[in-house]
């Protein structure tokens, strides 16, 4: 059973994916915690990414690194069973690419699919409080790239991107104040989810 934990950065998809995995007994598959494990095999090198962020900063980084991780989700919800935490950028795809296909074929092919953001009814509201997540994240909380031009127009597009993916998945969990929404019919194997 291979369950795909989705959203933006800070959302809480790793906080979701621990406890769906607790609940099922299954493990955690975190695209975040070693990216070249996950996405070497696709030609991902660390070096690449760091290069990718030296020349062109946030943005340039993530569009290395997303297009990576599609390609490893893509692989994981056949190869994997447990939870897949995929990363915050997984989501911005460039519409009607082919990674874009890859995605949402991936969530189609999962035996579950998770969306987690806060106030998925307001994109706005939902920067605001990823932007504090995040800065609480950065070092000895000085504002970093999220908090730079380039950085908060990413996150308002992973947010847009994240939030266009509501139709492709099973559930919806609100991390601003804690509701859960099912999206779809649950899938009969995977009822128990929740």
């Amino acid at each position: 059973m291979a369950i795909v934990v989705v959203g933006p950065p800070a959302a809480g998809k790793s906080t979701v994916a621990g406890v769906l995995a607790a609940r099922r007994g299954l493990e955690v598959a975190c695209f975040d915690e070693d990216p070249p494990r996950w996405y070497g095999r696709f030609g991902y090198t660390e070096q690449a990414a760091d290069d990718a962020y030296a020349s062109g900063g946030l943005s340039a980084w993530h569009a290395y690194t997303a297009r990576h991780e599609v390609r490893a989700l893509a692989e994981a919800v056949t190869a994997t069973e447990g939870v897949v935490d995929t990363g915050g950028g997984v989501a911005l795809q460039r519409g009607g690419s082919i990674e874009e296909r890859m995605l949402r074929s991936a969530l189609d092919r999962a035996d579950f699919a998770v969306l987690v953001c806060p106030h998925l009814e307001d994109p706005d509201q939902a920067a605001d409080v990823l932007a504090q997540r995040l800065l609480s994240r950065e070092q000895g909380g000085t504002p970093g790239d999220w908090h730079q031009p380039d950085g908060v127009a990413l996150l308002q597009g992973l947010i847009r991107a994240s939030l266009a993916l509501k139709e492709s998945v099973d559930l919806l969990i609100d991390t601003a104040n804690g509701e859960v929404h099912e999206r779809h019919r649950l899938r009969p194997a995977t009822s128990e989810v929740t």
